[in-house]
């Protein structure tokens, strides 16, 4: 039972260093939301630029991310893919207001997606500005907010 055990481990961990890296389909796009934006060799300011990209180009990101969930790899740049900071990159084109219908319910309201520390809530009922939307994850003043939670607003 133990040498199945191993076995299965050993697979587990090994096995998806060989996998195919996947990249989205081009209906996956993100949009520059900064005047210049930088695509890095590393996830890191003080990596090496590689690619630069203007206010309004499309794109595409290959679906991984740092350990941060602060920078994510999209095509493009000398060597195939770059890496470019979540804080200049959105699935919208225009900020847009979204509600938390829960009236009961709090949302995390976090520094950084994912796993980021909790910095607030967003209360059930409450109206909240989302002005980039990444993987899932809306940016508002406070922080990120897990998009599942909320639904569009709309004033009519």
């Amino acid at each position: 039972m133990k040498k199945f055990i191993l076995i299965l481990a050993v697979l587990l961990f090994v096995l998806p260093c060989f996998a195919e890296e996947e990249y989205p389909d081009a209906s996956e796009k993100l949009y520059v939301t900064a005047k210049l934006l930088n695509g890095r060799a590393q996830p890191s300011k003080k990596s090496t630029v590689e690619a630069f990209f203007d206010k309004g180009d499309t794109v595409i990101p290959t679906g991984r991310w740092s350990t941060n969930y602060e920078w994510v790899e999209i095509c493009g740049g000398e060597t195939g893919t770059v890496w470019c900071h979540i804080k200049y990159l959105s699935e919208i084109v225009e900020e847009k207001y979204y509600i938390n219908p829960a009236i009961k319910s709090k949302v995390k309201i976090r520094r950084h997606p994912v796993n980021g520390k909790v910095v607030d809530y967003l209360k059930g009922g409450k109206k909240v500005k989302i002005t980039r939307i990444v993987n899932g994850w809306g940016r508002c003043s406070k922080g990120w907010i897990d998009m599942d939670y909320l639904e569009e607003y709309d004033d009519e």
